[in-house]
């Protein structure tokens, strides 16, 4: 999972520098805004200054209050987008790995849900084409650790990578999509601390 690790750096580095210039765009909308405000304001006649001013000063108010209200707007959905985008990359990352850093995570993977019985797993399609030729024999050893054991499946599970384990009417779905899944609001909350916890 250190692989995992590095990748994510690597992701939210690219996020912070996302995040800056989103920032930056968002305050100049925002003084954008309110420099149009106060040019329209400029505009009224003399004879109607009197009123003008105290409908400015509301006008300037309203105009404020709206441009901080579409900054934060565009703040927090540039946020929701960055998360988003970081955690796509993660998994597009974790699935495109090398055969032998992938195989690796998965037979962690299987150590960590296998039970101490007898049971079976089911790949992908994708992942038996490149099925290292002594995975069975390394998933069984990590099950063995618990005091089970597992057979490979010869059928394919619809999944886009992990695998099922099997064990008699019980399937544990451990694909790498259920996986970030189940883990979303975890990772979003761990995305979001590591890039804006000072704000």
């Amino acid at each position: 999972m250190a692989g995992v690790q590095n990748i994510t750096d690597e992701i939210l580095q690219d996020a912070r520098t996302q995040c800056e210039k989103i920032n930056k765009e968002a305050e100049e909308n925002k003084n954008n805004l309110i420099s149009k405000a106060n040019e329209e304001i400029s505009a009224l006649s003399d004879k109607a200054r009197a009123k003008a001013k105290a409908d400015s000063e509301k006008y300037i108010e309203k105009i404020t209050s709206q441009a901080n209200t579409n900054e934060r707007r565009a703040i927090l959905d540039a946020k929701a987008y960055v998360i988003k985008d970081i955690l796509d990359i993660a998994y597009e990352k974790i699935m495109s790995q090398s055969d032998s850093d992938y195989f690796s995570m998965i037979y962690s993977l299987v150590g960590k849900t296998c039970y101490s019985e007898d049971g079976e797993i089911l790949i992908s399609d994708s992942d038996r084409k490149r099925l290292p030729g002594d995975f069975e024999t390394k998933v069984n050893a990590e099950a063995e650790k618990k005091g089970g054991s597992l057979k490979l499946s010869s059928k394919n599970a619809d999944i886009d990578g992990g695998f099922i384990l099997k064990y008699g009417g019980i399937d544990e779905n451990c694909s790498i999509k259920s996986i970030f899944n189940e883990k979303h609001t975890d990772m979003q909350d761990l995305v979001y601390n590591m890039l804006w916890s000072k704000e």
